[in-house]
């Protein structure tokens, strides 16, 4: 079976996988920096300069 994608639906579809790979840098980012806090807070506890 051959079949033929349309080629604006074949655009959309590329679209959308690059928004979504631009959301996932994005997310991982996110992550990145919401671990970063953490351990930032973890290491104040740490010192006494929050409290646990």
């Amino acid at each position: 079976m051959n079949c033929q994608m349309d080629p604006a639906l074949a655009q959309m579809l590329r679209e959308i996988i690059r928004q979504l790979d631009e959301l996932d840098k994005r997310l991982n980012r996110t992550n990145l920096r919401i671990t970063q806090i953490e351990h930032y807070i973890l290491y104040l506890q740490e010192q006494d300069i929050l409290p646990r």
